[in-house]
């Protein structure tokens, strides 16, 4: 039996991952800092059989530290392994120890930023990196920026580096590393649904919220979820945009001109810096009694909330085919509206999911105005959409990985 160590956690993502393995056969481990604590495995888990196989480690506890490293500790439990996956600050970690990864999974923000920050950290370096005009960097930057050299490091040296058709701009950020190993389109499979689907069968899971967002199901005949940050007007870099504002903004104009009878409700997430300019948004369209803020919960609350929606949202700014939020809802059967440019993907799949495609505002109301009117639709839309994930970022996926670990 292959032993595969997968090391770091963001999002549960290698939860997910680990899970899927055991499943196929191999004895997965997961290593990952439990920081924030929505990224402990129990914020997406109702088995603690998993926890077995879960190992919290206090590399970084007071940020990277290379002097409080040890990294005999370190090189001997992976030596363990035969096969090593990682992401993140964690992959940094493994870097400075001098562990190369078999498989880097991309996430983000380690892309279009942290691997991009100066490699250079004396005092003097931080100070001018601050005090220069127009840099653009701040405090927090140089803090993130301390394992840069070696998260760069660990991408560029990994044997192979998976990640999902995404757009040209954060393609071209990725590959100005220099990436020595292989690089695949291959989706990462961040969600293990057959756990929720056997929750949810029972008539009262074991989710908070579960009485709330029953009540919300009662009481209204379409429920819209944005479950993403609310980020759309003080950004962290050119990437991190939602344009979620957008969405707000159509569901206004679409509740101004649908049946009045029919009672419809946008759920959204209490999360992101642009909360408060998301609340006064909708306090200056009128539309608070139509509008639901729930908080920002574990990922096995959520997907039962999910489960009670009609549509779900994606982003309405750059083009991208798979992120977190559209693949929870397209998994749970829940067709997204969401911005995509098709002929950045038709060359990568033989078909793609079908989505309700806007980006504007105006666009978001006529297509939230029709899909009303033909809740048929959605219906099927969700069931074409759940196939095509499972199909293509599940399954596929999976098989790809297990093709390298098995070499």
């Amino acid at each position: 039996m292959k032993r595969v160590a997968l090391v770091g956690n963001l999002n549960n993502n290698f939860s997910a991952i680990m899970k899927w393995l055991r499943h196929e056969g191999y004895d997965a481990h997961l290593y990952y800092r439990a920081w924030p604590h929505f990224f402990h495995v129990k914020a997406d888990t109702f088995d603690l059989h998993y926890l077995h196989y879960t190992h919290e480690v206090n590399w970084l506890q007071k940020g990277f530290r290379p002097a409080d490293l040890n990294q005999d500790e370190i090189r001997n439990i992976f030596s363990a392994f035969d096969k090593i996956i990682a992401q993140g600050d964690e992959a940094a970690v493994l870097n400075y120890c001098g562990i190369t990864i078999d498989i880097y999974f991309p996430y983000g923000t380690d892309i279009s930023k942290y691997a991009h920050l100066p490699h250079h950290y004396s005092l003097w370096e931080k100070f001018r990196l601050l005090t220069r005009k127009k840099s653009g960097h701040t405090f927090r930057d140089v803090f993130a920026g301390t394992p840069s050299k070696y998260l760069y490091q660990a991408i560029k040296t990994a044997h192979y580096v998976f990640m999902d058709k995404s757009n040209p701009e954060f393609e071209e950020t990725l590959h100005r590393i220099g990436i020595q190993g292989q690089f695949a389109y291959v989706p990462m499979p961040f969600i293990f649904y057959p756990e929720y689907e056997a929750e949810f069968k029972d008539p009262q899971p074991s989710v908070h919220w579960r009485s709330y967002v029953d009540r919300l199901r009662q009481e209204n005949d379409l429920l819209i979820l944005y479950h993403g940050r609310q980020y759309w007007k003080v950004l962290l870099n050119k990437f991190s945009g939602k344009n979620n504002d957008e969405l707000i903004r159509g569901f206004a104009r679409f509740m101004a001109r649908k049946n009045p009878d029919t009672k419809v409700h946008l759920v959204m997430l209490d999360f992101g810096s642009d909360v408060g300019a998301s609340k006064e948004l909708i306090r200056e369209l009128g539309i608070e009694q139509y509008v639901t803020w729930l908080p920002q919960m574990y990922r096995k609350d959520l997907m039962y909330l999910v489960s009670k929606i009609d549509i779900g949202s994606g982003e309405f700014g750059r083009s991208y085919l798979t992120f977190g939020t559209i693949i929870e809802n397209m998994v749970m059967g829940k067709p997204v509206i969401h911005h995509r440019d098709d002929s950045l993907y038709q060359d990568s799949y033989p078909w793609l999911y079908p989505l309700i495609n806007a980006q504007k505002a105006d666009a978001i109301a006529e297509r939230l105005l029709y899909y009303h009117n033909n809740m048929d639709e959605v219906v099927s839309m969700g069931k074409e959409a759940q196939r095509w994930v499972k199909e293509f970022f599940i399954e596929k996926p999976l098989e790809q990985i297990k093709n390298v670990l098995n070499k």
